[in-house]
């Protein structure tokens, strides 16, 4: 997948998803200073700009610490007052930065190839060897060594509530083994065994 966040955007896709941007502990804006620079500017900089543009008489802190308190505080504001608006943009502002702070140690990761494609997922339905009934992935743990262990639930699935039939784990080297993931590796796995009996 095309990697999503940027230091240096080159289109206004690019600029759009990476308006909003962390730098020194706080929410920068790309582009949103004042003309005729428009350099980037910080978020409590740029609402300061807008409130005293929207709301000529109110007075705002100069500490950024204390601003953030009241952008909190506006929040309870209406959604139709200048209040309202201008600290859901605030609230957005650095929100997105936050998401695209953790989005971009993501995307290094994949580009430096220490993302691992997991085999199955929490949720997904596997075949034990052994077992009557399908098993659900409940847990997936991976250890500080890089090892992985899969924690899964059997459950009686008859027309009475769910019950609890047994549990287990397994890791990624006993699968196609003891472990598959559909019904038809399995079946073909238990088919084979027979042959062999």
């Amino acid at each position: 997948m095309k990697r999503l966040t940027t230091d240096n955007p080159k289109d206004n896709i690019e600029n759009a998803l990476n308006l909003f941007y962390g730098k020194d502990q706080w929410t920068w804006v790309r582009g949103y200073g004042p003309a005729p620079d428009c350099a980037d500017i910080g978020l409590c900089d740029l609402v300061r700009m807008i409130v005293k543009a929207n709301i000529p008489d109110a007075e705002l802190p100069e500490d950024d610490d204390a601003l953030s308190e009241l952008m909190c505080e506006w929040l309870m504001y209406e959604p139709t007052t200048a209040e309202g608006i201008i600290s859901l943009l605030y609230t957005a502002g650095w929100a997105f930065a936050e998401l695209r702070h953790r989005l971009a140690a993501y995307e290094d990761l994949e580009e430096q190839g220490h993302l691992m494609e997991l085999p199955c997922k929490v949720g997904d339905t596997v075949y034990i060897s052994g077992h009557e009934y399908a098993a659900q992935i409940d847990e997936i743990v991976i250890k500080a060594n890089g090892g992985i262990t899969f924690f899964w639930l059997e459950y009686d699935r008859g027309p009475e509530l769910e019950e609890l039939w047994d549990y287990g784990e397994f890791t990624p080297e006993d699968i196609g083994k003891i472990v598959f993931l559909t019904r038809e590796e399995a079946e073909r796995a238990l088919a084979g065994g027979a042959d062999h009996a």
